[in-house]
């Protein structure tokens, strides 16, 4: 047992249903596009924001993401084999942050740590942060 993760077995039942879906992604497959209604999401946000409380719909997502997964972590385990699952105990999302390096707009990936553990206000603070940082071409690999 590891600080940072945990096995956990798959049941048996499961198990052809997993064999299923690895020959199906030999197969041709459809890819899905789901589409969620945000309206009430983003009215709460205008009006946190009208009150002082600056939260980014981005942070607000990543909090969300990671108080699920939290609740069903599950959902973000990794095969080990075809037993067992790896579960991670931290709930990190990577995302991309645009920053103006020289002239040039450049994509800068950003990894929120331990998302489920922080707030929207801290996550908002965290992108913000990243946006400002100065960097340099030689700051890029």
């Amino acid at each position: 047992m590891s600080e940072y993760y945990r096995y956990q077995n798959i049941f048996r039942s499961r198990i052809a249903t997993f064999d299923i879906f690895d020959v199906g992604l030999r197969k041709h497959h459809i890819n899905a596009m789901l589409e969620f209604d945000v309206t009430e999401s983003r009215a709460k946000l205008r009006d946190l924001r009208k009150k002082g409380t600056n939260i980014s719909f981005n942070a607000w997502l990543i909090k969300v993401i990671g108080s699920v997964l939290k609740e069903h972590p599950e959902a973000a385990a990794y095969f080990y084999n075809k037993k067992k699952i790896i579960i991670f105990n931290d709930i990190n999302v990577s995302i991309i942050v645009e920053k103006k390096i020289g002239n040039s707009n450049v994509p800068i990936p950003l990894v929120i740590e331990k998302a489920s553990e922080k707030s929207a206000e801290e996550i908002t603070r965290e992108i913000e942060n990243a946006k400002n940082q100065e960097l340099e071409s030689n700051d890029i690999v």
